[in-house]
């Protein structure tokens, strides 16, 4: 974060920010100023926050932007912090929490100068907010004895802990707030993000951890007096309970690098999928190639094709499997062409039944040089059966309606369509018109009528457009409709 590159608004709220953190340890100073035996306990408490912030424990959250579960860290700084805050009054907590802060910020990547200020005032301001609900039923009161004796009452204590929680959700706002303003006026890519959204998805999460390290906090307030009167007890307590924590720990980072190592594998499994899909795509391509070199006729017909098919398999609102079959199908629908004799391929007059014959062969070839290519989604049957016909009458299978594969069916369409709308050597393109006019009168004889319809509302949108271009009106913007007869 660069002050220089910045808003005057977003220089305006840092400022803000800076100045209110400021003023609250000045404040605290005065109004809740301590005692000089208390120094002899907060000074080595300060010693122990900046520790704490320099250790980090792994968790899981669940980020509800991303769905899914992501491992992290939060730093243990909190808990000293609120510790000394309920022990010696504000003062005493926003010193913990700025050291905590400047620490956290500094270590082990150091932040930029304006980020390290700013999170330091933001704790500050995030402590002071807090420390109003804890004072309200006795605690945080300066000037009062360490370890304090315990003399409360039963229902003082219930009102206590709900009040420590509580002043651990106010720190949680406070301090999240804070930072997810700055966010969101900073923004990403010189762009703003939703401040809300920003919130939501970055920080409410940890909303658990803050309340836990204020409950950690008031638990080692409540167990110090113990600790100080039977120290040898307690050092024995502590020798059999710190091993449970540290088995935690290590566990719950074994866990976490166990994830991290899945993770990267699943990073380069997808990598893999990339490369072989350019694989695939640059093994088309040579395909295509292949096949224009074959037929003069027909170098830009396969791309046209391609064009059309993929429009019309958007239009249908097909599955990334489907439209993958469809644009691959698409590309090497002719490759069979490969083993046509170009006396046939570039005959400039109609074919004899023999020749006609021979050219229905390029079905099966094609499909029989794709059989080896495992392509990840159906790409040989579409090959196959491009010039299958919904009445059951086409070749080379026979197949009708539904029995031919959906990307076949769209083939079929597209094909025709750029077949007849461009010149051959043996006749004249037709007109869209006319073309438009065969495939509406062959739906449900020759073709699929759902596919033919659908590719009549493109067409007829690509008209409209066309005329508006003409006439300077703008272009109509539909939406595109659910496919139906």
């Amino acid at each position: 974060m660069n002050l220089q590159n910045l808003s005057k608004q977003t220089k305006a709220y840092l400022f803000i920010v800076f100045a209110m953190g400021i003023a609250a340890i000045g404040f605290c100073a005065y109004a809740y100023p301590l005692t000089p035996l208390n120094w002899y306990v907060v000074l080595p408490g300060l010693l122990v926050s900046a520790g704490a912030a320099m250790i980090s424990v792994p968790i899981v959250a669940h980020r509800s932007g991303n769905k899914h579960l992501e491992n992290t860290s939060m730093s243990l700084g909190m808990i000293p912090t609120f510790l000394l805050l309920i022990a010696f009054g504000p003062l005493a907590g926003v010193l913990s929490g700025a050291v905590s802060a400047l620490v956290s910020t500094m270590y082990p990547n150091r932040s930029y100068p304006v980020q390290i200020l700013f999170s330091t005032a933001a704790v500050v301001l995030a402590v002071l907010a807090a420390s109003p609900v804890l004072m309200m039923v006795g605690l945080a009161q300066p000037g009062q004895p360490f370890p304090s004796p315990i003399t409360l009452s039963g229902s003082a204590q219930i009102e206590q802990s709900l009040a420590t929680l509580a002043a651990g959700a106010v720190y949680f706002l406070v301090n999240t707030l804070l930072v997810t303003l700055v966010i969101s006026l900073v923004g990403a890519g010189g762009k703003r993000v939703a401040a809300y959204e920003t919130w939501r998805d970055n920080y409410l999460w940890t909303f658990p951890v803050y309340i836990a390290s204020a409950a950690a906090a008031a638990l080692l307030y409540v167990f110090l007096p113990y600790v100080y009167r039977y120290w040898q007890s307690s050092i024995a307590m502590l020798a059999l309970a710190v091993p449970v924590p540290v088995l935690i720990y290590y566990v719950a980072q074994y866990h976490r690098q166990s994830n991290l190592h899945y993770r990267n594998y699943i990073a380069e499994l997808e990598h893999g999928r990339e490369e072989l899909q350019r694989l695939y795509m640059a093994t088309v391509e040579s395909f295509v190639l292949a096949i224009d070199a074959k037929d003069r006729y027909t170098q830009e017909h396969i791309r046209r094709v391609k064009d059309y098919s993929m429009e019309l398999a958007t239009e249908m609102r097909l599955s990334d499997t489907e439209r993958k079959s469809v644009e691959y199908g698409a590309l090497l629908h002719d490759i069979g062409k490969i083993a046509i004799p170009e006396s046939i391929l570039s005959k400039p007059g109609k074919l004899t039944p023999g020749e006609f014959e021979t050219m229905k062969t390029h079905t099966i070839i094609g499909a029989n040089i794709l059989e080896p290519v495992r392509f990840p989604f159906p790409v040989q049957g579409v090959v196959r059966s491009h010039h299958e016909r919904w009445d059951g009458n086409g070749y080379p299978d026979k197949l009708q309606g539904e029995q031919i594969p959906i990307g076949a069916r769209i083939l079929a369409v597209t094909d025709v369509f750029d077949a007849l709308t461009t010149d051959r050597s043996y006749r004249r393109a037709w007109s869209r018109a006319d073309t438009m006019m065969y495939l509406q009168k062959n739906m449900g004889s020759h073709f699929d009528p759902h596919v033919v319809s659908a590719f009549l509302r493109i067409l007829r949108r690509e008209e409209e457009r066309a005329a508006a271009m003409v006439d300077g009106r703008p272009a109509p913007q539909k939406a595109s409709e659910p496919f139906a007869v």
